[in-house]
């Protein structure tokens, strides 16, 4: 039962955090003036989006490896 609440708790950090770097990037590119801005955020976008998931995946594979320890 907690696994699943912690899956559900990351999950929902996840989507959020991503949503909202989304909007907030998203709207930065579509108003770059140069190709420097456009290509800085739209990198920026990715980097933000990869670490935020994969960093949520990796805190949730510690979290299940801590919880399988202690029982």
């Amino acid at each position: 039962m907690i696994k699943f609440l912690i899956t559900v708790a990351i999950g929902a950090f996840m989507l959020t955090g991503g949503y909202y770097s989304y909007i907030f990037l998203n709207r930065k590119i579509k108003e770059s003036a140069g190709m420097l801005a456009l290509l800085a955020y739209s990198v920026l976008l990715f980097v933000t989006l990869g670490m935020l998931y994969f960093g949520g995946l990796f805190v949730m594979a510690k979290v299940y490896n801590f919880l399988s320890s202690t029982e």
